[in-house]
Order: C-alpha cells, then structure tokens, then sequence
C-alpha cells in the first residue's frame, strides 16, 4: 500500500502549470480560457508521494485502515 497526499501547491508553479495545460489542450482555446482563471490556480494541488510529509498528519474522521 503507498499513501499519497495533496498539499496546496506553490504559487510559483502555477505558470508552470498552466503552461503545460496550454500545451496538451491548447486546441480547445475558449474552454482553456475559461479555466485558467485566477480563481482555479489558487485551487491547483501538489501531489505529495513522500510519507514524510505525512509524519503529523492526522485524520479528523475515517482511519489508515
């Protein structure tokens, strides 16, 4: 079993980011600007493999199990 997370990502990737979200869906321009907004890049994650970063997480309801 392998956990994963998802943490609020760096502001600094979010030109990244869109970026790469030009280039694989570029084609479909007024959709693609449509979502990326403002508004949905503070909503872009990180994607966290590293179970250090889980070390004080815990959950508020459910379990590991």
């Amino acid at each position: 079993m392998r956990f994963v997370g998802f943490l609020h990502a760096d502001p600094a990737a979010y030109d990244g980011a869109d970026a790469a979200f030009r280039d694989k869906y570029g084609y479909h321009v007024t959709i693609v600007a449509r979502i990326l907004t403002d508004r949905a890049r503070t909503s872009t994650l990180a994607l966290i493999d590293d179970a250090s970063h889980f070390a004080s997480f815990r959950p508020t309801t459910g379990s590991w199990t």
